[in-house]
């Protein structure tokens, strides 16, 4: 699990690289003078409607990137209350490295998984 404070650093890094692609795609599309030392009236105008539709954007993509990620968590809360009840390990991606690193106890895995790491010398 993350700490408080590596959560926090990452939370901040994604503000940040989010920020500048805003601001470097905004500035590329709208600002064309630099002769003045202020954006121009339409310079500005453009600057406020490219911020205001990128913002839209990000959050309808966050939307509906959450919603995916609620369904896609249901479908796994439902396999495995299934497989609980027909007493069988339930077949969710993820779930057995989740299992192992949670109770500390080894899983085996099986030869033809590819998520599994290869012999280390």
């Amino acid at each position: 699990m993350n700490s408080p404070d590596t959560q926090n650093a990452r939370n901040m890094r994604d503000f940040l690289e989010l920020y500048n692609k805003l601001t470097e795609m905004c500035f590329l599309k709208c600002v064309s003078n630099f002769n003045n030392i202020k954006l121009s009236k339409d310079e500005g105008s453009c600057v406020g409607v490219c911020v205001d539709r990128y913002v839209k954007y990000n959050q309808r993509l966050m939307m509906t990137f959450m919603e995916y990620q609620n369904a896609k968590q249901e479908a796994a809360i439902k396999e495995m209350e299934k497989a609980h009840a027909e007493g069988r390990t339930p077949n969710v991606p993820g779930l057995a490295a989740g299992l192992a690193a949670s109770s500390g106890s080894e899983m085996t895995v099986a030869p033809n998984d590819t998520n599994s790491p290869g012999p280390t010398s």
